[in-house]
């Protein structure tokens, strides 16, 4: 018991008689301001938000590269690149796009089993050998093998 009497009349003693500054608040600037708690599902809509924005962010970056990809398909070297991309997967009609044409070209090179059973592809692929690149440079006619 006078343990324990003593004990505490040492801590009052020590909490007490000590200076003041050494427990003075520090100043107004210093302290933070409340902040608010969010609940976890404001947390997880915050989060899912940032994701939506950066997913936004990307999308956007990929369609300028694309668009300046597709701006750099007017180099002097299309009739070479459209040839090769002709030669390998002209059944496809992605020579087309690359030289301007509508996206859709490829859906009708597809329908009609690679261009007309690979007859458009074949044609294509002499013309740009050819040199004839001005023919199909922002030529949206898919039978623009025969004019």
């Amino acid at each position: 018991m006078k343990r324990t009497f003593l004990f505490l009349f040492l801590a009052m003693t020590i909490v007490f008689y000590t200076p003041a500054t050494t427990y003075a608040l520090p100043n107004k600037a210093a302290v933070p301001e409340k902040t608010e708690i969010l609940s976890k599902k404001d947390m997880k809509e915050m989060k899912k938000a940032e994701r939506q924005e950066k997913r936004a962010e990307r999308k956007q970056q990929r369609k300028a590269r694309f668009l300046a990809w597709m701006a750099s398909a007017g180099s002097g070297d299309d009739g070479i690149v459209a040839a090769i991309i002709c030669f390998f997967v002209g059944v496809l009609g992605i020579h087309r796009v690359y030289l301007g044409g509508k996206g859709s070209l490829i859906l009708l090179y597809i329908i009609t089993a690679g261009g007309i059973f690979g007859l458009l592809p074949l044609i294509d692929f002499i013309r740009l050998l050819i040199g004839d690149v001005g023919h199909y440079t922002n030529n949206d006619d898919f039978l623009a093998a025969f004019k």
